[in-house]
Order: C-alpha cells, then structure tokens, then sequence
C-alpha cells in the first residue's frame, strides 16, 4: 500500500496528567474483551464518502467464449489462465467481505459458466453468513444445460448479455448463432425458476431503435428488465465507437413520448435507470454513460455504492476498485 494512501485523522491534544500511569503487565479491566467477542467485531466496509459497500461484483476468470466487436472482435487472446482463484479462496473471500458489510454479490468474469465448478462457487457463496443475494452475469451460452443446477446452487438474480433480437445480427456480434436457443433457454427460467432475469444490451446506433421496439414487445408479457448500455470509448475502439455511438437520449426521449416513467432506485440497485409502463409487465432501463452523464452519474451513483474485485491470477492479488463519480480509488489488500 503507498504511504501517501494513509489517512490521518485530525491531531488531539495529549495530556499526561489525565493519563493513568500503567506498569507493563497492568491493562485496565475495562479495556479487555474476550477473544470471541473481539473477532466479531469489524468495521463498515466504506468509500470516501461515508458510504456503505455492500455490493461485491466478484470475477472468477476472465476468459470468455464469445467474440463480441465491442469487447473482443478476435476473440480471447492467449491461453485461459490456470490459477484461477479457487473455490476455497473464494469462500474466504466472501467470508471476509461479509463480516465488513457486504449483502449481495454478483458473479461476472469474462463468461462465469466457462467454469466447471461455477455451481460449487455459486452455493458456497449463497451459503455465507451475511450474503443475502447471490448474482451472475452471462452469455447465457449454457443457460438451458446449467439452468437447474443454479437454481438448486441459490442463484437469485440473472443478467443476461444479449444485444439483438435478430438471430443474424447477433450471430454477427457475438460470432455465435445461439439467439434461438438463448431465448427458448429464457423462457424456460421464466416459467419455472424464481431467478429474477434481467437483460443486458451495448446501445449501438445501426440497431438502437430496431432492438428498442423488439424490447419493448418482448417485455410486454414478460417479468423481465430489457437494459441498454451506452456505448463507452476505450483506448482501442475509437473506430468502433465514432461509427456505432448513440446517445442515450434517443431511448429515454421515446419511452417518456410513449407513457413509459422512471422508477427510484432501491439501496441495491445498480446505476440504471429502469421505466415502466402499465399496460407492460416487464420494464426497459438505460444506463448511460456519455456526454450529459456527469449530472446523470451523479444522480445515479449517490445511493449505488458497489466494490469490484478481480482476480488478478499470477499473484492472487485482489484489488477493490470503489467508483466515485468519474473517479476510481483502488486499495490493495
């Protein structure tokens, strides 16, 4: 940890006339605890800001299957990393992130199903005392195999990374023609699992305003929340983004022109924005991230406070990455 990391507290004057005067083997009574007691006692895990943490996003590999253009255009790189970290590091993981505050984590990777043993993962972390909801992001390439097992493991929440309704566009993106069976696979949670289901797709102007409607149909009779993610630019795909930007605005202008209204975040939601219709079971959400979205991320971060870890493989150092506005504060343990 850099020094100049430390935090000091405010100086307070010392007085050794108010001080007792202790021999070395003398501890006042009222200053001894017993041990069992002393070990339960941990502090909030916070920010800067005197805010809680208690939403842990936990990758267990960052391999993933699919060749997204956005995200991997030649596909994953390089041989998956065989030291992942392992599912007793990751129960001491939680373990430790619950006694300081966390209540709900969510399993992401790269694609976390790639892994054998994501089921063991997803009940040891349900089984930690403090945890109250377990969450998974994913592809959903092996939902319909796998479906059973999470449900039986304790998944409760489910988002899924889908960005076109049309099977040849998504076979495009992704570089897989499973559109037919993923939807297929996502009925069949609705129908007969508790999970709750939410959908995740990358805002993209060549197919924004077709995938608006086909969401808005697809949520019509369905308890799910279809959600559009703004497009962000990185250091490598400006080429992509300068042709493919949209602005948030023309999801958001529609829903409100159309009786859609937005809905107040709960202490565990995340930055999106989610509307709702009443003549519509399911929801459309937005999170946006470009141009006017320091008012916006403003609005939207001041209550969701949430502590990234990610497996860094050769060391197995874990880094928490606490996202302060349009600022990251990274501490490592």
């Amino acid at each position: 940890m850099n020094d100049n990391n430390i935090k000091i507290d405010s100086p307070k004057l010392y007085s050794p006339a108010s001080a007792p005067v202790l021999s070395d083997s003398y501890i006042p009574s009222n200053l001894v605890m017993p041990i069992d007691q002393a070990t339960q006692i941990h502090q909030p895990l916070t920010d800067g800001f005197a805010r809680r943490l208690t939403y842990l996003r936990l990758s267990i590999t960052d391999f993933c299957n699919f060749r997204c253009e956005y995200c991997l255009p030649n596909g994953y790189q390089g041989k998956r990393p065989d030291d992942e970290l392992s599912v007793s590091e990751i129960a001491t993981l939680v373990h430790g992130f619950a006694q300081v505050g966390t209540k709900k984590v969510r399993i992401t990777g790269g694609e976390p199903s790639i892994r054998r043993d994501v089921v063991e993962i997803i009940e040891t972390i349900k089984q930690t005392d403090g945890i109250e909801t377990v969450a998974m992001t994913s592809n959903a390439y092996k939902l319909g195999k796998r479906l059973a097992s999470w449900q039986a493991a304790g998944l409760d929440q489910l988002n899924i990374s889908m960005d076109s309704f049309d099977a040849a566009t998504f076979h495009k993106m992704t570089g897989f023609d499973t559109l037919p069976q993923i939807l297929a696979d996502m009925d069949t949670l609705l129908e007969t699992t508790d999970i709750k289901l939410k959908i995740n797709s990358v805002l993209m102007a060549e197919t924004a305003f077709e995938n608006l409607i086909a969401a808005i149909d697809y949520v019509k009779d369905r308890q799910v929340t279809y959600r559009f993610i703004e497009f962000m630019q990185t250091s490598d795909n400006s080429d992509l983004f300068f042709a493919q930007h949209a602005q948030s605005d023309i999801i958001t202008d529609y829903l409100l022109d159309h009786g859609w209204q937005p809905h107040e975040r709960g202490s565990a939601d995340g930055p999106a924005v989610e509307y709702s219709h009443p003549d519509y079971v399911g929801r459309v959400g937005m999170i946006a991230l470009m141009r006017r979205t320091f008012v916006i991320l403003v609005t939207a971060c001041e209550s969701v406070v949430r502590a990234r870890c990610i497996c860094a493989y050769l060391t197995k150092v874990i880094t928490i990455f606490v996202h302060t506005y349009n600022k990251t504060i990274s501490k490592d343990w």
